[in-house]
């Protein structure tokens, strides 16, 4: 894990839950209300997971709970893939990351965690206490689907955002060309100020992937950030976040100091 993260443990992950579930009752309530049409109308909805729906009391003995359950976890799903995290855990500035490469989970990854919060719930909540008492804060869902939730030691909602996070993120980076599958499923992440050696004999994909990196080339599936932008769709802007974070650093010959290009210029050696 990058030196500038710490694992988030249970009481913080508990609050982020109730604030769910604060949350959800104020806004979705009186929606719900309508919903069911004058009739009692239970207060889930999609920012909840499962430990929240527990917290205010839901069941399963009737369709409108199993309606429930469903929206929920669209909505925890959604937002798990859109931000890492929930509203709860925004707040107190955790987000969900792959637990080997410190990347942004995959779809399939996040789906797992979220049904790998019954297996925690059903004998009487032990996999969701296991969260107090493992060394990376695990709770049986996320050892599930491979995932640690982490947060900036700075604290705050901004480690959800870029700062706190790596400089480089790779996650499950494939890269084809016809048959021949030049990088298989490579994920990796790199700490702002950290060395980090990429060694790999010939034919390896190492090339590939710096190319995928600096836009040279598209990956077939995966994906790349850099300063938390995807490079493809934010060159300039990836151009200008390396030039800050790497001291001393200057922009080749082919692009200005705003990351646009410019015309090469030559120095012209002059003879009295």
């Amino acid at each position: 894990m990058a030196a500038d993260l710490e694992y988030v443990g249970f009481w913080l992950r508990v609050g982020a839950a109730l604030i769910d579930t604060i949350l959800s009752t104020v806004i979705l309530l009186p929606l719900l209300h309508l919903i069911y049409d004058g009739h009692e109308a239970t207060a889930t909805w999609a920012w909840h997971d499962p430990m929240s729906y527990l917290l205010q009391g839901g069941n399963l003995f009737s369709w409108s709970d199993v309606l429930d359950l469903l929206i929920m976890a669209a909505g925890v799903v959604a937002f798990w893939i859109a931000r890492q995290a929930t509203p709860g855990k925004m707040i107190i500035g955790a987000r969900i990351v792959d637990a080997d490469s410190g990347a942004k989970p995959t779809s399939r990854q996040l789906i797992a965690r979220y049904l790998g919060y019954y297996v925690s719930i059903l004998p009487l909540c032990l996999g969701l206490l296991w969260v107090a008492f493992d060394p990376r804060k695990q709770g049986w869902h996320d050892k599930l689907a491979g995932t640690v939730v982490v947060r900036s030691k700075l604290h705050g909602r901004a480690a959800v955002g870029v700062q706190g996070g790596p400089m480089i993120r790779v996650s499950h980076l494939t890269k084809k060309f016809g048959d021949f599958t030049a990088v298989d499923d490579v994920s990796f992440a790199v700490a702002a100020g950290e060395i980090f050696a990429f060694l790999g004999p010939n034919g390896a994909g190492k090339t590939t992937t710096i190319k995928m990196l600096t836009t040279l080339l598209s990956p077939t599936s995966g994906t790349l950030e850099i300063d938390g932008m995807n490079p493809a769709a934010n060159q300039h802007a990836v151009a200008a976040a390396l030039r800050h974070r790497i001291p001393g650093s200057q922009p080749r010959s082919g692009v200005d100091r705003l990351g646009k290009p410019r015309t090469a210029r030559r120095a012209v050696s002059r003879t009295p």
